[in-house]
């Protein structure tokens, strides 16, 4: 629940895995990057942004696809579902593993709110908070807001120090309610992440017996020709301290997420609803690393675009105490434009210049009928 997600201190949507038993996360970098959920051991190993996660997640029933954008702030919500896969029934795309839903909360006809402020070393200062209620006897409204940030924590000694946040995200409701039958919701998020991350520890290595497999580098030896204990670029970073390094490049990882949606539930006949979520998504992130965890200028880069629009109708009943059923139909066009680059002093073996261009439609129709014996 949303008040649990509060007492433990939970702030990003990664937070849940300490308290879900079998749900795990990866992540290529830190706070911010692509995440991959894996559900009882189901999930995808593989961060291209032409990819889309086997256990999907929802936000207020819409489906979000880019990985590049799951990573977000937990603020004003009311609580969290994790179901175990497959939910191909319901929750059509993506759902071999499962799905990890979102519900936040919506407005309401009483006016109320809260606020909470975090701080911490490093400069950590964190906010969220929300107000909503009546705006006219017909139209509800709430708006929520959360900030988080904290200085860098890992020392470069040759330039920007590394490992910091500053992470924004809003979002607005409005709720008409049209009259006793139909009530239309309209939605806008926001959220915007710039982070300083990748700052790893360098250690250099060597082949090991069989060729391949890497094993640490003593120092006095001197495995590539450049120096004793340096990696192949003549480098080594030997004071043994994890919290700092010789970094060439600022690790950047921005993120920027925003759209919106519009739901209409109308109350068909009293066992009979009808629901249509329309929803527009677009995610824009660029992220850096210094792959080499040294000075020397091995620096890829992968910026990345994704839009994403869906359209959903459900139409749901009940024959009886004992039977119900839900049928519908969902729409799904999502487009991706990605360029990745990696350029290592020339060297042949190390090049990666691509871009990938990806456009997907597809349509689904699903339903389900229960009856309880």
């Amino acid at each position: 629940t949303g008040n649990q997600i509060r007492e433990l201190g939970m702030t990003k949507s990664t937070d849940i895995v300490a308290m879900t038993p079998g749900l795990n996360y990866t992540t290529p970098q830190a706070e911010g990057s692509q995440i991959n959920f894996f559900l009882r051991g189901v999930g995808l190993n593989d961060f291209t942004d032409s990819n889309e996660n086997p256990v999907a997640v929802y936000v207020d029933d819409v489906y979000r696809g880019a990985m590049g954008g799951l990573s977000f702030q937990l603020f004003d919500i009311e609580r969290v579902e994790v179901l175990r896969g497959p939910q191909g029934t319901l929750y059509g795309r993506n759902t071999t593993g499962g799905l990890v839903s979102f519900v936040t909360v919506r407005p309401s006809d009483e006016l109320g709110g809260y606020a909470q402020a975090t701080g911490g070393e490093n400069s950590q200062f964190g906010f969220e908070g929300a107000i909503g209620g009546p705006i006219t006897d017909s139209l509800l409204g709430r708006l929520s807001v959360a900030t988080s940030q904290y200085d860098p924590y890992v020392n470069n000694r040759i330039g920007q120090d590394y490992n910091e946040l500053d992470s924004q995200a809003a979002r607005g409701q409005l709720k008409w309610l049209i009259n006793d039958r139909i009530d239309l919701l309209l939605s806008g998020n926001y959220a915007k992440n710039e982070a300083n991350v990748g700052a790893w520890q360098h250690q250099s290595t060597k082949f090991g017996a069989d060729g391949v497999t890497p094993t640490a580098l003593p120092r006095n030896e001197d495995f590539w020709g450049t120096c004793p204990g340096c990696d192949v670029f003549g480098y080594a970073d030997t004071d043994g301290d994890p919290w700092a390094g010789d970094y060439d490049r600022k690790g950047e990882v921005y993120v920027k997420s925003d759209g919106g949606a519009a739901t209409v539930n109308w109350q068909l006949a009293d066992e009979l609803a009808f629901t249509s979520i329309t929803a527009y998504q677009e995610v824009k992130r660029n992220q850096e690393e210094d792959t080499d965890a040294g000075p020397v200028p091995l620096a890829p880069s992968f910026p990345a675009n994704t839009n994403q629009f869906t359209q959903e109708f459900r139409l749901s009943g009940s024959q009886s105490d004992k039977a119900r059923w839900t049928a519908g139909m969902f729409y799904f066009d999502n487009d991706v434009h990605a360029t990745y680059t990696l350029d290592a002093l020339g060297l042949d073996y190390v090049y990666l210049d691509t871009e990938t261009k990806q456009s997907t439609e597809s349509w689904a129709a699903y339903g389900q009928y229960e009856y309880e014996l």
